[in-house]
């Protein structure tokens, strides 16, 4: 590429020392951070330049090179087309990974192992308190990036290896480019790590309240299943009995004091009390002891163990306040029962 902005192209081979800046707070960096590898000169003294696209952002480690992402493009101003100053952009190799292999190979990659749904690998703790790692395995978080964030709207459930679950009504105007779900973590992270984090690609509405969004490649990561889906004639079998919940909502019943790790807690189905029974036809209304969900956990599953699996059988939308606004641990949460669409959910599937 060119030694500077306005010198002609080297004829040799060049290279330079970067620093990654995705985990670092730094202005320039923020609007790629979550697709591409953001890296600088701390000293500021080179940079990739003109011609030096498609060259390998390369890493050294147990002995070997390796190539983690390729020159994409880097910031300039009106004197010169590359600034030592700002940072570079590098094309992200390890989303392509499957890609890459099955070309390279031309061969088809191997297929990923199915896994069995509604399995979690480590035992629970009930009662609103700290879920243990991978104790529900589907359970994810939609991020949405805007003004230079990664913000979290809510929880969705992964209910395929490339499928997931969640509210239709916190999505509305929304283009998939700027969705992201994260998964296989019980942390709330500010920046969740790239390994974890997955592009939307489509988004697939199932009915008025629900929709499914499709990721860029399916989920293979050991940490991860799918919950398993009702049959049609099973939306009878949770009344009167005890469901669980588990979500990122407020801990003290209040916007914007939501926990850090996920959390969970059992509530009972009750649709035969009179605040409920307007919406029986579409819903499962729940109650719990001095716990329920609040704030922020909006899209979380409403599960059951059927035959040993745990099952998805609704997907939480509403929470009860008092006046001033506190959530009320001892009144109704609704989760609207997907059963209703559960042909509509089957067929955005494939």
């Amino acid at each position: 590429g060119k030694i500077g902005g306005n010198s002609p192209i080297s004829n040799v081979l060049l290279e330079a020392s970067l620093v990654i800046k995705n985990n670092k707070s730094r202005n320039s960096c923020d609007h790629r951070r979550y697709i591409n590898y953001c890296a600088l000169d701390e000293a500021e003294n080179s940079n990739i330049c003109q011609g030096d696209s498609g060259g390998p952002l390369q890493y050294f480690k147990n002995g070997k090179w390796f190539v983690y992402g390729l020159s994409s493009f880097t910031i300039s101003n009106e004197k010169t087309s590359c600034v030592n100053t700002e940072p570079s952009f590098f094309t992200t190799v390890p989303f392509y990974l499957d890609w890459i292999k099955r070309v390279a190979t031309s061969k088809p990659s191997p297929p990923l192992v199915k896994k069995k749904c509604g399995l979690n690998s480590r035992p629970r703790i009930v009662g609103g308190k700290i879920s243990k790692n991978n104790a529900w395995p589907w359970i994810v978080q939609i991020r949405l990036f805007r003004d230079n964030f990664l913000d979290f709207p809510l929880s969705g459930t992964l209910v395929s290896d490339q499928h997931v679950l969640t509210l239709r009504n916190k999505l509305r105007g929304i283009k998939n480019t700027n969705l992201y779900v994260a998964l296989g973590s019980n942390e709330l992270f500010f920046n969740p790590d790239l390994d974890k984090l997955y592009s939307v690609i489509d988004i697939r509405q199932v009915s008025n309240e629900l929709v499914i969004l499709k990721l860029h490649r399916p989920v293979n990561n050991p940490n991860v299943s799918p919950i398993c889906l009702p049959n049609s004639k099973q939306a009878s079998l949770i009344l009167n009995k005890q469901i669980t919940t588990a979500g990122w909502g407020s801990i003290n019943g209040k916007v914007d004091s939501s926990p850090t790790t996920l959390r969970e807690t059992r509530l009972t189905v009750d649709n035969k009390r009179n605040e409920c029974k307007k919406y029986t036809k579409t819903s499962y209304c729940t109650f719990g002891k001095k716990t329920n969900i609040c704030y922020d956990d909006i899209g979380n599953p409403l599960m059951f163990p059927v035959a040993n699996k745990w099952t998805l059988f609704g997907v939480y939308y509403q929470f009860s306040t008092d006046s001033s606004g506190i959530c009320n641990p001892n009144k109704m949460s609704l989760a609207y029962n997907i059963i209703k669409d559960l042909d509509s959910i089957k067929s955005a599937l494939n």
